[in-house]
């Protein structure tokens, strides 16, 4: 390349002659680039990282504004690619702006390639570009999606792929070079898309429609590893669905802010489609609503859990065996016996025996937790807190008390078992805050009172009264 040419200064007025040397070092460069994509072993080929491809990208992209035509524009369109193709990082140093023919865009069923692969990605790229600030954009590219896939012309593996691409692509940055194969490999990749994608309706079901796709794909190819065991597969697949469903809970329960309709913690079913995968991981993953609940999850996406997905009770046995594990810390014993219990209570008419049974192991570290909740006595400040964090372990556990406290209001109709079981663990509890009641450190006894107020409120609402 020569090195004299001032590759940023070109303005679509230079003469004929500079242009003619500019051409040269194009043709030279996309031949050097097409030999090395051929055989890049060969003794003579030049390192391209070597060249000052960014420059010759931005000369590209302001060429193709004076000249979008000809044959000229089809060799820096070739450029553009073959450089992207082996370096896909350029194209943040030097993005060149997507160009949508506007009565395509108008029209595009009536458009023999609008069902394309490109042609779809390009209208997801263009509506991120735009910010979709009318959702036109969005809502056409998830109507063309649709009859993409119904198109047998169109192979699935190269739809979504490209779709993939542009849906991880930004108004600063053009889409990654991912192959299909990556994708299924690392399914996860998908998450990374911006938030306003999942805001926008069209868009966020094409990326639930892809996501589930890799997914399966992705579960295909790990069971299909002769190197690694079964449980190893299965523990991997369990973690992958438990990363998806903390992110789609994220997302549904308006903890993200974006899905929120005006009042603040007003967890609604937001998307059918949303709430449909995830009742479908956790109904096939046994063990995954235990996993994430252990994990702990903010109270918003808890709830959301717990109120719309009743297929979580089918992990009320994995929940039982979870309570009794020894190896759990304190927070996280009493975050999975919140909500064992809630989920005891919401869905246990289906199985009263199953329901009674993990609502008794629940309450159980309920009541041995008090102390943990109350906190070390003699200390007038909350000083447990976990290793290497700033968590503080008397907080979260007196907030998970009082959240089972509170859901025991919840038991109604005739469930005479459960309503016992309970209020035998409430006069406990209002037990053990009456031989504290002596305690003179003010913060404590503020916790007491309060302690006292919801066991009282619970055991009026399910028809009893306070025996201590």
């Amino acid at each position: 390349m020569d090195s004299n040419l001032l590759w940023y200064s070109y303005n679509g007025n230079s003469d004929a002659k500079c242009d003619n040397r500019y051409d040269q070092n194009i043709l030279q460069l996309y031949y050097l680039l097409k030999l090395f994509h051929v055989d890049p072993n060969r003794p003579f080929n030049v390192e391209p990282r070597n060249l000052e491809l960014d420059k010759v990208l931005n000369y590209c992209n302001k060429r193709l504004t004076f000249e979008s035509k000809g044959d000229e524009a089809e060799v820096l369109k070739l450029l553009i690619e073959m450089i992207y193709s082996f370096f896909p990082d350029l194209r943040k140093v030097s993005p060149s702006p997507l160009v949508l023919d506007k009565d395509v865009a108008q029209f595009p069923i009536m458009n023999g390639g609008s069902t394309s692969p490109k042609f779809v990605s390009h209208l997801i790229q263009k509506a991120i570009e735009d910010g979709m600030e009318d959702g036109k954009l969005g809502h056409l590219a998830g109507r063309l999606y649709l009859l993409a896939l119904k198109k047998q012309s169109n192979p699935v593996h190269e739809l979504n792929s490209a779709v993939a691409c542009a849906l991880l692509s930004s108004k600063n940055s053009h889409p990654p070079c991912l192959t299909y194969s990556v994708l299924c490999s690392d399914p996860l990749v998908l998450l990374k898309c911006e938030l306003i994608i999942w805001k926008h309706r069209g868009l966020r079901e094409i990326v639930l429609t892809v996501l589930l796709n890799l997914l399966d794909l992705n579960e295909v190819e790990v069971l299909a590893r002769a190197t690694t065991s079964s449980d190893v597969k299965n523990e991997l697949i369990l973690s992958r669905d438990a990363l998806v469903v903390r992110c789609l809970l994220t997302l549904q329960s308006g903890v993200s802010e974006i899905f929120q309709n005006g009042a603040s913690g007003n967890y609604i079913m937001r998307d059918k489609k949303t709430l449909a995968l995830l009742r479908s991981l956790v109904t096939r993953r046994r063990g995954l609503t235990p996993l994430v609940v252990k994990q702990g999850l903010p109270e918003l996406s808890l709830n959301y859990l717990i109120e719309f997905v009743p297929e979580t009770f089918m992990d009320a046995d994995i929940l039982l065996l979870k309570l009794q594990e020894k190896i759990l810390s304190p927070v996280e014993r009493l975050c999975v016996a919140d909500a064992a219990l809630r989920i005891a209570i919401k869905y246990g008419v289906r199985n009263e025996e199953k329901a009674q049974q993990l609502a008794f192991a629940a309450i159980s570290v309920m009541v041995n937790s008090f102390y943990i909740a109350l906190g070390p006595t003699g200390v007038s400040v909350n000083a447990l807190r976990e290793e290497n964090s700033e968590i503080d372990v008397c907080q979260k556990c007196r907030h998970s008390l009082f959240r089972m406290i509170k859901a025991m209001q919840n038991i109604h109709g005739n469930r005479d078992g459960l309503k016992n079981e309970c209020s035998l663990a409430l006069s406990k509890l209002a037990g053990l805050c009456k031989q504290e009641g002596e305690v003179k450190v003010q913060q404590k006894r503020s916790t007491l009172q309060h302690i006292w107020d919801a066991i009282t409120m619970s055991i009026n609402a399910m028809g009893g009264r306070v025996q201590v």
